[in-house]
């Protein structure tokens, strides 16, 4: 394989990742050939021995983990990474990045019992900062409904803030009142 890589290097055909563990091929209508030419068993074989081999070299990037599980034919193992990306994305305050990782990581889940609720409050949290006010309202009421949701009471409020914050008026009064209302309160009417 050395050899091969060398002349590969030489032919400029190939290069080293910074930390030099890694080759990517330097031309993609070359990568896209080969890429071609696998059946789709064997290129899921290939996608999964790529995130084997990534994650016993301690690799850490969930986002090259997730497409790798995606492409093998592991939503499952997809979606923890793609949770894990999303997580990346928000301390990076790359909102949108976040809010579609988390997206992806709903959509590869087996099944909506099988999500964590710290997957809707999280994107929830990355639509809210993104200023996509009615989508995170959305997220929160989801995670509200969750059975092992801690306090459903402040995700109720957050969805009626962000649903008043984007201008739906009428829906952020109704959520909020619904929350006064369990705590024993209403809200005041209008003149």
């Amino acid at each position: 394989e050395r050899p091969l890589v060398t002349s590969l290097r030489i032919a400029h055909l190939v290069r080293a990742s910074s930390t030099g563990e890694r080759i990517e091929l330097y031309h993609d209508r070359i990568r896209e050939h080969y890429a071609r030419q696998l059946s789709a068993p064997a290129t899921r074989r290939v996608h999964l021995r790529l995130a084997q081999s990534l994650e016993a070299k301690a690799f850490d990037d969930p986002e090259v983990l997730y497409e790798h599980y995606l492409g093998a034919g592991e939503p499952a193992r997809a979606a923890g990474h793609a949770a894990r990306a999303a997580e990346v994305a928000q301390r990076a305050l790359a909102f949108e990045r976040a809010a579609e990782f988390y997206q992806r990581a709903l959509e590869c889940s087996p099944g909506a019992e099988a999500v964590p609720t710290a997957w809707y409050v999280g994107l929830g949290d990355a639509l809210a900062s993104a200023g996509r006010g009615g989508e995170a309202a959305k997220a929160y009421l989801l995670a509200a409904q969750r059975p092992d949701v801690k306090n459903p009471l402040e995700l109720e409020r957050r969805a009626g803030e962000q649903l008043l914050i984007s201008g739906r008026m009428r829906e952020g009064i109704e959520v909020i009142g619904r929350v006064l209302q369990r705590v024993g309160l209403r809200l005041a009417r209008s003149s």
